[in-house]
């Protein structure tokens, strides 16, 4: 699901621009796009491990904050490149990119949210019902009366 060569490679033009860019402020650039990309990527890490666990498929209900911070971490990346590509000297592929990127990890966050609501939904009703059944029993074995001669 998540594409990590992409996302490596995007980094590495990232980097590789700012640092060609002259030094007044390709430090700032370089900074700036390095916290950025370094947040993403250990997001989108943590996210492979989390998949790994669970032999290649994301848990909706651990995934959904993680898919959250990472679509956030990419709209921050949008804006800065879209901001700042002239000034950093960030090609329109790589704004492309990254607006590609953000666009389609923000549709898996809300499916796998969506997707843990209802889990979280079934989950409780299945404990509710669980617990109405314990009360009933309880309530049929307190209401016998002993049988036969006393």
């Amino acid at each position: 699901m998540v594409r990590k060569s992409f996302y490596s490679g995007i980094a590495f033009v990232a980097v590789c621009l700012a640092a060609t860019v002259p030094s007044a402020f390709a430090l700032d650039c370089q900074n700036d796009i390095a916290g950025l990309i370094k947040a993403r990527l250990s997001i989108i890490a943590s996210l492979n491990r989390s998949m790994k666990a669970t032999h290649g498929k994301l848990n909706p209900i651990t995934a959904c904050p993680s898919l959250r911070r990472l679509s956030l971490i990419e709209s921050k990346m949008a804006t800065y490149f879209k901001a700042n590509g002239a000034w950093c000297h960030i090609p329109d592929a790589a704004v492309a990119g990254i607006v590609k990127a953000h666009s389609s990890d923000t549709a898996m966050a809300g499916k796998a949210c969506a997707i843990a609501v209802k889990i979280k939904k079934m989950q409780a009703a299945r404990s509710a019902g669980m617990a109405q059944q314990q009360q009933q029993l309880l309530q049929q074995q307190a209401t016998q009366l002993p049988r036969g001669p006393l």
